[in-house]
């Protein structure tokens, strides 16, 4: 399980901070974790990122070693209006970068909705 919330950053947190998210992580149920597995790798919504039309922020960490680049792009263009935003992080953006992930967040929670 270290290895997996390890695999989750590209700079390693700091000691006790990875101890607390692992610990949270040991709290779940061994189905949950195989469960949300399977939701991953079995259901593809991607016909139906056209029928979303709120403005859409999609953050992608430009070191995310489980998700390419190209899939957040494809995620945001298949939004009716999204914005991709790429920080220099891994796959945690909010925790490895939460200075940029806030910038970025609240720039476009107040942007008019006219603005995409």
């Amino acid at each position: 399980m270290r290895q997996i919330v390890r695999g989750w950053f590209h700079e390693e947190p700091p000691a006790a901070e990875m101890d607390a998210m692992l610990a949270d992580a040991l709290l779940w149920p061994e189905q949950a974790l195989f469960d949300l597995r399977a939701s991953m790798e079995h259901a593809d919504y991607r016909p139906r990122l056209g029928e979303i039309a709120a403005p859409t922020l999609v953050v992608h960490g430009e070191h995310d070693r489980g998700r390419p680049r190209s899939q957040a792009q494809a995620l945001a263009d298949g939004v009716q209006h999204g914005r991709l935003v790429v920080l220099d992080c891994g796959h945690t953006p909010s925790q490895e970068a939460p200075a940029q992930f806030n910038r970025h967040f609240w720039a476009f929670m107040e942007a008019p909705s006219t603005a995409f």
